[in-house]
């Protein structure tokens, strides 16, 4: 908005200046266009153009222009000088569009960049990954038939074993079968041993008794023959007493 209010003041200023005899109206529209605009910007701070034209003659309005030459130049003079720092700043400023520009499409071209390189990288390593889970894949698949194999090998063993034991275990009760009954002779003898053991205690008490009246008839009889030997002395001298 800036740079268009200041060109049509120039223009204004120019029309004014180098066509005075042109229309009235023309000069006057335009002149009164550029002191507005030149007054809005506060360059000029009084202008006081004629605003009611109906009664006024165009020699007038010619003569009040040059009258104002002086100051048209100075405002020339600030508009150029103006246009000249407008200038210089949009090349300063065309030069950071340029130079963030640039910035913004190296930025751009250096991100895609190091997207496409970690993209590239990515599906290089997902790839050595992916290839990485093939090669575990098929060592896991072969273990796993190889551990197949085994268990298979392992199943049938076991089923032979299994016979075997069952055969022994078989065999086992057939044997604890004989202990049990071997126990249970070995305790029916153990009982007729305690019963012999008793009965052979019993005649033992018996025989003692036995003995213990033999010893009493051994000494009764010991008694009696030696009572008998001491009667036959007594009676021995009798005796030759008779024979003679």
């Amino acid at each position: 908005m800036k740079v268009e209010i200041m060109s049509e003041g120039v223009k204004a200023i120019s029309v004014a200046l180098y066509q005075e005899s042109g229309t009235f109206s023309f000069a006057y529209k335009l002149a009164k266009q550029f002191c507005e605009s030149i007054k809005t910007k506060g360059i000029i701070s009084n202008t006081d153009f004629i605003t009611e034209t109906k009664n006024v003659e165009e020699a007038d309005v010619v003569n009040n222009l040059k009258s104002r030459i002086a100051d048209a130049k100075t405002c020339i003079e600030t508009l150029d000088y103006c246009r000249y720092k407008l200038h210089e700043e949009l090349e300063i400023q065309s030069m950071k569009r340029f130079t963030l520009q640039l910035t913004y499409d190296e930025l751009v071209k250096s991100i895609n960049e190091e997207i496409s390189h970690a993209v590239k990288q990515a599906k290089i390593q997902n790839n050595e990954e992916l290839r990485e889970m093939e090669e575990s894949m098929k060592k896991l698949n072969l273990s796993l038939r190889r551990t197949s194999q085994v268990l298979s090998s392992l199943e049938a063993k076991n089923n032979v074993i299994l016979i075997k034991r069952n055969a022994l275990v078989l065999k086992l009760d057939k044997k604890n079968l004989a202990w049990n009954k071997q126990y249970s002779l070995k305790y029916e003898i153990q009982i007729k041993i305690y019963e012999t053991k008793e009965k052979i205690k019993k005649l033992s008490n018996e025989i003692v008794n036995y003995q213990e009246e033999i010893l009493k008839m051994k000494e009764s009889l010991i008694e009696d023959h030696a009572a008998a030997i001491k009667e036959a002395k007594e009676i021995s001298p009798l005796l030759r007493t008779y024979k003679i």
